[in-house]
């Protein structure tokens, strides 16, 4: 392969690194083949996490690997008498993969701004519902202390109205109590005054 091509397979590779995670504002520096992302050191470090065993390379290793197949392998191939449209057929499939590459990590990150961008607009949302939801719960609530108050009040009088009641009435019925008493005495008295009355004694 010639200077030209193995420059063009690390131009892509550095478009890739120069477009930033959307989430952490920084350069994607691996690749996770098993499920396809992008991923920087931040990513990175989330991902292998939950994802052990994922294959992920540095994106450094695949320019390197890039740079040895260019010098090595494709040598071997044109010395090995291999045709020019075989190795027509890998460059351009190599230019193809990283250009639709390219074009998903911009498609990712425009994605991911988009809804940081959403999540934005609602936490700003969110905040102005707070503020309206006190805004217009205040004077309501002022309303129901006072009410409350009102209402304590009124109790506090029927619970003391009521108490003057018994009150009296315990007192009524302490009289009548006695009256009950005082004459229960004077029924006996008469009774035995009755008793040793010169007519009792007679009879």
């Amino acid at each position: 392969m010639n200077k030209n091509s193995n420059n063009s397979n690390n131009n892509y590779i550095n478009q890739i690194t120069e477009t930033k995670c959307s989430e952490h504002e920084k350069e994607f520096e691996y690749l996770c083949f098993t499920c396809n992302s992008i991923l920087c050191s931040k990513c990175f470090f989330n991902h292998y996490k939950s994802n052990k065993d994922h294959d992920v390379e540095s994106i450094d290793e695949i320019k390197k690997n890039l740079n040895n197949l260019s010098n090595n392998d494709y040598s071997y191939l044109n010395n090995s008498n291999h045709n020019y449209k075989t190795d027509n057929y890998i460059q351009n499939r190599i230019n193809y993969i990283w250009t639709s590459i390219k074009r998903l990590s911009y498609q990712y990150t425009s994605l991911g701004d988009k809804v940081t961008e959403i999540s934005n607009h609602f936490e700003k949302l969110h905040q102005f519902l707070i503020v309206e939801e006190h805004r217009l719960k205040k004077p309501i609530s002022i309303d129901q202390d006072t009410v409350k108050e009102d209402l304590d009040k009124q109790l506090n009088e029927l619970k003391s109205i009521i108490n003057i009641i018994n009150f009296n009435n315990n007192n009524i019925n302490k009289k009548e109590v006695e009256l009950d008493d005082d004459n229960q005495v004077k029924s006996i008295v008469e009774d035995t005054t009755d008793l040793y009355s010169i007519s009792t004694i007679n009879s």
